[in-house]
């Protein structure tokens, strides 16, 4: 698009195209704006045809025409001027094509910087946005390798409480089996104990009943001699019992210091 806020003058102009023609250099409207740097092609054109009118030559006088090519030279003069205005047309509108379509060019050339700008906002941006990725990526790597840390040792240590627990574990269980032994033994014991005693209370009412039958019979013995009889006969009685009761002592004993709490109640 023309720069319409500083436009061209008719100095600026000439000098250009004296510039030129010092430098040796063709003078048209291309060579005028591309020194210039801006200008329409029209401008450039009244311009620069001005300057070559006020650098034209005075005309010289010229030779009277002889009368009879009085008529021919009119007529070539005005085929002349006719053709002069077509060309002038011609250019006219030629440059008028020209400065269309530079200012064509020119609104796609700032559309395309506005847009080359916006790009680089964009990829700017995206850049921007592309480290700040970054950055929280590396955060999460680092957070991912602390964790797995962590998850190795909690492992380590879970595995070696895990070992430790059963061992605990299994010597408990070795434990457990041996106060059962034991508990199978003091019932073992027990039932023996019980046995004999049966046995002594069976011997002894066998004995109480041979006891009274012989009493029936003898009742004539003096009473020191039954008395003394009778001692004779509760005297293993006394000592089954007291041993009885010494076993069920220590029972209740071995109960309240080794047995389970759960098996207790079975061994009373």
């Amino acid at each position: 698009m023309s720069n319409t806020q500083n436009p061209i003058t008719q100095n600026e102009v000439s000098d250009a195209a004296e510039a030129l023609q010092v430098a040796k250099a063709k003078v048209t409207i291309l060579a005028v704006r591309e020194k210039l740097g801006r200008g329409s092609f029209t401008t450039v054109k009244k311009f620069l045809d001005h300057w070559q009118s006020s650098k034209s030559a005075p005309l010289q006088q010229a030779p009277p025409v002889p009368p009879q090519l009085e008529s021919l030279w009119i007529e070539a003069r005005r085929v002349a001027e006719a053709n002069l205005a077509v060309e002038r047309e011609s250019l006219s509108a030629l440059a008028l094509q020209l400065d269309t379509r530079l200012e064509e060019m020119e609104a796609a050339t700032i559309e395309a910087q506005n847009a080359n700008r916006l790009l680089e906002v964009r990829l700017n941006d995206k850049s921007g946005e592309l480290e700040r990725t970054q950055a929280t990526l590396e955060d999460l790597r680092r957070q991912r390798d602390n964790m797995q840390s962590k998850l190795e040792s909690s492992e380590a240590t879970l595995s070696g409480e895990r070992a430790s627990w059963t061992s605990h574990l299994r010597e408990i269980s070795e434990q457990f089996a041996k106060l059962n032994e034991s508990q199978i033994d003091l019932l073992s014991q027990g039932t023996a104990l019980a046995d004999a005693l049966q046995a002594s209370t069976t011997a002894l009412a066998r004995e109480v009943a041979d006891f009274t039958v012989s009493e029936s019979k003898c009742r004539v013995l003096s009473t020191e001699k039954l008395s003394a009889h009778m001692a004779s006969l509760l005297q293993p009685v006394s000592a089954i019992s007291a041993r009885l009761t010494e076993v069920e002592r220590q029972m209740r004993k071995l109960n309240r210091r080794q047995l389970p709490k759960n098996l207790r109640g079975r061994s009373r």
